[in-house]
């Protein structure tokens, strides 16, 4: 405690002196505090720029965020219960990061014969796809866009022309389809 009081004691002798040194050495060790008290601020503020230019330049508007669940019936209670379990889920991580949300529903590749062919001698062709807000990007040149198929009715699909008119199909056309199993 002695030597802290006589090293203030030459300290303000000597600074009587030297007021400028001491007074750039109060500068230096303000301009010190300032800056490591504004470094939490600029790391934090670099931090949201860096999330921010990640999300506006290397998403470029394809889907973020992706959640698949492979191989599971929707209808049962099983699925309808995982379903709402992954939307509530969905909700509460990522809720307030979401601007919209497109549900996709996908069935295997299927082998696609007309009623008059033998459906053995098919070759894999049709990939059903179900996905919500598809209406908005699609312009109808025949018939109409199909409706929710009822369980035990045939299913609507909607195609381009050109796969159409590959397929030899028109408006109205029936046709096979079948999961391939080995």
């Amino acid at each position: 405690m002695l030597r802290l009081i006589s090293t203030w004691r030459m300290a303000a002798r000597h600074g009587q002196s030297n007021w400028r040194l001491l007074g750039v050495l109060a500068a230096g060790i303000l301009v010190s505090a300032v800056l490591l008290a504004s470094a939490p601020i600029y790391s934090r503020a670099m931090a949201d720029l860096g999330l921010t230019f990640t999300i506006r330049e290397e998403l470029d508007g394809s889907a973020g965020t992706t959640v698949e669940v492979p191989d599971i019936l929707l209808q049962t209670d099983d699925g309808s219960s995982l379903r709402s379990s992954i939307e509530s889920r969905i909700d509460e991580r990522l809720g307030w990061f979401r601007d919209s949300q497109i549900r996709a529903l996908e069935l295997p590749r299927l082998r696609y014969a007309k009623p008059t062919e033998a459906m053995v001698n098919a070759a894999p062709a049709l990939h059903l796809v179900s996905q919500t807000g598809y209406e908005e990007h699609v312009t109808v040149v025949e018939g109409k866009l199909p409706g929710a198929s009822k369980p035990g009715t045939p299913i609507e699909t909607a195609m381009s022309s050109a796969i159409a008119s590959s397929l030899g199909l028109t408006v109205g056309s029936t046709y096979d389809m079948l999961e391939d199993f080995d």
